[in-house]
């Protein structure tokens, strides 16, 4: 079984909801840069985390937040697709990432920052992996 596939596909979810990966609705090179500076910004503010540290507590909060994120992705993405221009599509973006943001700030002790710090130590830790896609299975099978 590969344990990677669930996660990449919920943090990608994610990276989308916040716009993380947008070059093809930049209009121009200087939306670009712009997206580019904000990218790496976001990417400065995570904070860095161990597998071994994130608890069962965090776990629980990483998969509440991840439903979270996908609820948000499901109602957003044929919005973005129905956009007729390139503005209107990044415009409703926007209003994405600022759904995702809410949804995963409502969780428990989980901030945006957090939920990406643990996402991006799962995708190359298989112990932490396997635990939060065991998570997310007991509560899909709830």
């Amino acid at each position: 079984m590969t344990f990677k596939t669930p996660i990449t596909g919920a943090v990608s979810a994610f990276a989308l909801a916040l716009a993380l990966a947008t070059p093809g609705l930049a209009q121009d090179a200087d939306a670009e840069a712009e997206a580019n500076t904000q990218t790496e910004a976001t990417a400065s503010e995570t904070p860095q985390i161990a597998a071994e540290d994130v608890t069962d507590e965090q776990v629980n909060g990483f998969v509440a937040a991840l439903i979270a994120v996908e609820a948000v992705q499901a109602e957003y993405m044929p919005k973005i697709k129905a956009q007729d221009t390139q503005e209107g599509a990044a415009n409703m973006v926007e209003e994405a990432n600022e759904a995702a943001k809410t949804a995963v700030s409502e969780v428990t002790d989980m901030t945006p920052e957090t939920f990406r710090a643990i996402g991006a130590v799962a995708q190359q830790d298989k112990d932490l992996n396997a635990r939060i896609v065991a998570r997310i299975q007991e509560v899909r099978a709830e």
